[in-house]
């Protein structure tokens, strides 16, 4: 076979070759710039899993309870009056609990203060109270939080003793501190009586507020633990 004709073979199989390695890499380059603007769009795509936006929690309910806030002012044993129901048992306890925790007579005799609003108190929580820390004035202000029943023993209607919380802004020589007062109240011959009462650390409204109307849904998950809080029927708003 003529050495010319063989040459030409050779050129034109070496150009072939090369054509056809030019093409597919020119294919392969041209896929991979349709995946990464597929991805491109893909990313700057929302998913129809992502959530949706957190929701507000609930609003506080109003309950029934209203209580006496000038029983503070009192510098003499106060006339506890309530009936003999949830919501009496609620406003006997916080009304209590403001008069000895904060009345001018509880910061002059504190060891004294809760024998005079109870023949049953626990002498543990009593001394408890005694020895609260009242130094520069107290002011606490129920009106400004809510309340909640845990419980009670007795009959619904006629209950035997409530268990309630309170939660409130409590100032001691001009700092504010949100504090839960929780107990247990008792019907007694002479009505409702404090049987235990303990002061207890919250959390802190991370906003500042020093009244239910002004918190955030952090605020509310952070000093009202729990559930079933709700506000006074003559709450401050």
């Amino acid at each position: 076979m003529d050495k010319r004709f063989l040459y030409v073979v050779l050129v034109l199989a070496t150009v072939a070759v090369v054509i056809a390695v030019v093409l597919v890499a020119s294919w392969i380059g041209t896929r991979a710039d349709e995946s990464d603007h597929t991805a491109a769009t893909a990313t700057q795509t929302p998913t129809a899993d992502e959530p949706p936006p957190a929701a507000r929690l609930a609003a506080i309910p109003v309950g029934a309870v209203a209580i006496d806030p000038s029983i503070a002012d009192l510098a003499a044993e106060p006339a506890i009056e309530a009936d003999r129901t949830l919501d009496g048992g609620v406003k006997a306890f916080v009304e209590s609990a403001l008069w000895v925790l904060a009345s001018p007579a509880a910061e002059a005799d504190p060891m004294n203060a809760p024998a005079a609003v109870s023949d049953v108190i626990g002498t543990t929580d009593a001394e408890i109270l005694g020895r609260f820390d009242r130094t520069g004035g107290v002011d606490f202000l129920p009106l400004n939080g809510a309340y909640r029943v845990l419980g009670h023993s007795g009959d619904e209607a006629r209950p035997e003793a409530v268990m309630v919380e309170v939660a409130a802004p409590l100032t001691v020589a001009s700092s504010t501190r949100w504090l839960i007062v929780g107990g247990v109240i008792s019907w007694t011959d002479d009505g409702w009586q404090i049987s235990s009462i303990r002061p207890t650390e919250t959390g802190q409204p991370t906003s500042g507020a020093t009244h239910l109307g002004e918190f955030t849904d952090e605020d509310r998950l952070a000093v009202l633990t729990g559930l079933g809080w709700t506000a006074f029927a003559n709450g401050e708003r």
